[in-house]
């Protein structure tokens, strides 16, 4: 029994130092998966139309009209608020407000 628990011991401590070492190697703010969705919503954002509508409150016009509040980080397509990675509607208007990104990506 007590060397099967130390087996067990042993296979954890090398699966978390193999995680450690393949974290180490990320050169992104994020871990892959999310940096690839966040990548996918930077480039699909390019073909958004923003226009400001208030303070801190923009649109975003594509196929239907969504609305976007940055400081509350806030998308009416609710992707951002459930994800926690902005949305390509908050990411097209980042680059309006020619804001970086990285202040909007919630890392905790």
């Amino acid at each position: 029994m007590v060397q099967m628990v130390d087996h067990i011991r042993i296979q954890i401590m090398e699966r978390v130092n193999n995680k450690r070492v393949m974290a180490e190697k990320w050169t992104t703010l994020l871990c892959p998966k999310p940096q690839k969705l966040l990548d996918h919503n930077m480039s699909a954002s390019f073909f958004l139309l923003v226009k400001q509508t208030g303070v801190e409150v923009y649109e975003v016009f594509n196929w239907r009209i969504v609305t976007i509040r940055p400081s509350l980080w806030s998308c009416t397509c609710r992707e951002w608020n459930v994800t926690r990675i902005p949305c390509k509607h908050a990411c097209a208007v980042f680059r309006f407000m020619q804001q970086s990104i990285d202040n909007y990506i919630d890392i905790t």
